[in-house]
């Protein structure tokens, strides 16, 4: 019968992985299974080198724990002098190192109950947030931290009895309607008919027989009397006369603390007491009224601080009390540290010259319905915060950008974010982990905010099957403790999954990489290792950028890698750079770091018709560098590659051939003296290969070889088939 001929060539690998495909379905050069190999944005796949440390350290936490809590986190914080410093945190340890070797602790913070959760840097000063602020201060080589208190205009004031009808005015006054009418104007002493300061409060009741309240501004009865020295005083007839004109007072005059709001209203009315002698001295019992739970997220946006993701729990509290779990508290402008933490108006709001808000002030945004609030990023001119329950954004309501006066809030998606750390912003796009797949939010033609899940038909089923021996269940545990960093000299998001994959608790480290201006994805596996975080280095790599993916990766990646277990385990800092492709693992024991590749399977057009394919032609990169003193030729290269025909899972369906060797190259050159650093004379080994077997579909499967080079350029194979079958 005749033969039907084709003629395949394939020389751009650049679509990476796809799990999603049908297996009659994949594109040429989709992988439906790879590792270890990096995508190259001319096309090519190059094996990526062993993982292996630069730096190592004595790290007090047991490696259990490292599992149980997500491991360290990274931060890359850029002084204002522009010198760059490494932070690690995990629980109650913050560590900040030098960003150039052996990468020496520069300073620690230890906390007392509590846990970092979230870090960011405003003005070029450090802030770490976890239920307590620290602010940290880098100059001329030491840094300096401490706590701060988030700080407020006590907008709540506490129960007094009148919340039923806040236009009662009582003919006895208890002191906490003493202490809100003190909130709202009246905590200033004011001049009487004779020029001598008085109680504002207790005046009006003297003269009135009643007192204050909750409507009403000392304001409504203050003018000037005249005579050779006018002065401003009260006239409390007036007051009658204007009852009724306000349904509330404006609150404020006091600023407390926003978690320890009973203890700090203490403080400060005892401040402005002593400030004040002439108020009437009186006792009162503040509830409790506490948060319990401070901010576990901070983020830097519009020259200001951001507070989110307070607890739930409150203790003390009364009608009054504020709920704080779906509250963002944001400073005033920066200036200096002072102003970190001041999340209120400067002027006084109950105040009759001062009270307006201006765009520079702080205060906070009430999300209605956010809950758990997990990070916050800023993509163009806006602010995202990402929850367990949807997404949202903050940005200015005009052409300047967010001020106090101008914002607008709305919500962007309804999928959450599983994982706070994998938040990973990239050239105006905004990814993040959510429960079925890898999200993404950015800025559309019309300057709306948008969001999408965008790894389904890629990716979306590897993602789901992710499992984590530890846990037991696919994806939620391992996933929401994954970590992610941007590379924006290769263009490529990484994320790194922690996990244990037997009973024996083995690790290992999956890394899932996205490249930006191929839209692909690739992935690696670090094996008998814990990869707790990684990060981007900011360091000035201009000069590497015409380099292979990863050689870039090998100066631009740093991963926080414990490598022996114990209760004092050894932790470092590591990079992709290992020249003979092994991993570092527990007990500093190098493993061969296989990577491999299994293409998608090809039906050449017709899934109906069984083919051959006589032979491959495979097209590589020469690697040598140069021989030894004894003629061995260094860095060499391997490549061993079998097929799949008929879409074989197993080989005991005898479908799939035996591994042979691909790189031969054609012509050696031997230097006339040894060693030598003679490169090869030509750029590409190419080899011709059987290929035994038949059947409806073909897929090629690469392998590497221990210590040894793999740079896959590119192949060509000729199908023939009966078209009569």
């Amino acid at each position: 019968m005749p033969k039907q001929r084709l003629k395949s060539e394939l020389n751009t690998f650049v679509k990476g992985l796809n799990s999603d495909r049908s297996p009659l379905n994949y594109q040429p050069g989709e992988t439906k299974l790879e590792y270890n190999f990096e995508l190259n944005i001319d096309g090519s796949r190059d094996r990526r080198y062993g993982l292996d440390t630069d730096a190592a350290f004595t790290y007090i936490r047991s490696i259990e724990s490292l599992y149980s809590y997500g491991g360290v986190n990274s931060y890359v914080w850029v002084a204002p002098d522009n010198t760059i410093l490494y932070v690690f945190y995990s629980l109650n340890l913050v560590e900040i190192h030098s960003s150039t070797f052996p990468y020496s602790i520069i300073a620690t913070l230890s906390l007392t109950g509590s846990s970092v959760t979230s870090i960011t840097d405003v003005d070029g000063r450090l802030i770490i947030a976890g239920n307590k602020i620290y602010v940290a201060t880098y100059s001329s080589g030491s840094v300096s931290i401490e706590e701060q208190r988030i700080k407020v205009r006590d907008v709540w004031g506490i129960e007094d009895g009148t919340e039923g009808d806040l236009s009662v005015r009582p003919s006895s006054i208890t002191s906490t309607h003493r202490y809100n009418l003190q909130n709202q104007s009246w905590g200033i002493p004011r001049k009487d008919d004779t020029n001598t300061l008085v109680d504002p409060i207790t005046k009006y009741g003297t003269d009135l027989s009643y007192f204050p309240s909750n409507t009403e501004q000392v304001w409504q009865g203050l003018q000037f009397q005249a005579g050779a020295t006018p002065f401003e005083r009260m006239y409390t007839n007036m007051f009658p006369e204007t009852y009724g004109a306000s349904p509330s007072s404006a609150k404020g005059y006091f600023i407390i603390d926003a978690l320890t709001r009973g203890a700090s209203r203490a403080t400060a009315l005892a401040a402005n007491n002593a400030k004040y002698p002439t108020l009437t001295n009186y006792t009162i019992t503040f509830p409790q009224d506490e948060t319990t739970t401070g901010p576990s997220v901070v983020g830097s946006f519009a020259g200001r601080a951001w507070f989110a993701g307070f607890g739930k729990e409150q203790t003390g509290t009364d009608k009054r009390s504020p709920y704080l779990a779906d509250t963002v508290f944001f400073s005033q402008l920066i200036k200096d540290k002072t102003d970190v933490t001041k999340c209120y108006s400067e002027g006084d709001p109950t105040s009759r010259d001062s009270n307006d808000l201006v765009d520079t002030d702080g205060g906070f945004i009430k999300i209605l319905g956010m809950l758990d609030p997990q990070a916050m990023a800023v993509i163009r001119d806006r602010l995202v915060i990402l929850a367990k329950n949807g997404v949202w954004e903050i940005l200015g309501g005009g052409s300047t950008g967010f001020t106090a006066t101008n914002y607008m809030v709305n919500k962007i998606s309804d999928v959450g974010c599983i994982a706070r750390y994998s938040v990973v912003v990239a050239e105006d796009k905004l990814f993040y982990f959510g429960a079925s797949g890898i999200n993404v939010v950015e800025v559309n033609q019309n300057n709306d905010t948008v969001a999408s899940e965008f790894t389904t038909g890629i990716v979306r089923q590897y993602y789901t099957g992710i499992y984590d021996y530890s846990s037991g269940v696919y994806a939620r545990n391992a996933l929401t403790h994954a970590k992610g960093a941007f590379d924006p000299i290769t263009k490529k998001v990484r994320w790194i999954v922690s996990l244990r994959r037997n009973a024996q608790n083995v690790p290992e480290v999956l890394e899932l990489c996205f490249d930006i201006a191929l839209k692909a994805f690739s992935t690696n596996r670090v094996q008998n290792a814990f990869v707790s975080t990684l990060f981007y280095s900011k360091k000035n790599l201009s000069s590497i950028s015409g380099e292979s993916s990863r050689n870039i990766t090998r100066d631009t990646m740093f991963y926080h890698i414990v490598y022996q277990v114990g209760s004092a385990g050894v932790y470092a800092l590591a990079r992709y750079k290992n020249p003979l492709f092994k991993d570092i693992g527990f007990g500093s024991l190098y493993l061969d770091a296989e990577a491999k590749m299994i293409f998608g399977d090809s039906i050449f057009g017709d899934s109906g018709v069984k083919k051959q394919v006589p032979f491959l032609t495979i097209h590589m990169r020469r690697t040598e560098t140069g021989f030894d003193n004894l003629g061995a030729m260094l860095n060499t290269s391997g490549c061993l590659i079998r097929t799949h025909w008929d879409w074989a899972a197993s080989e005991t369906t005898n479908k799939i051939g035996s591994y042979f060797q691909a790189y031969r190259p054609n012509r050696l050159y031997f230097p006339s003296t040894f060693p030598s650093t003679d490169s090869p004379e030509f750029e590409i080994a190419t080899s011709r290969n059987k290929v035994r077997g038949l059947g409806r579909a073909l897929a090629i499967e690469v392998k590497t070889e221990a210590e040894k080079d793999c740079r896959l350029v590119g192949w060509a194979l000729s199908v023939t088939g009966n078209k009569n079958e």
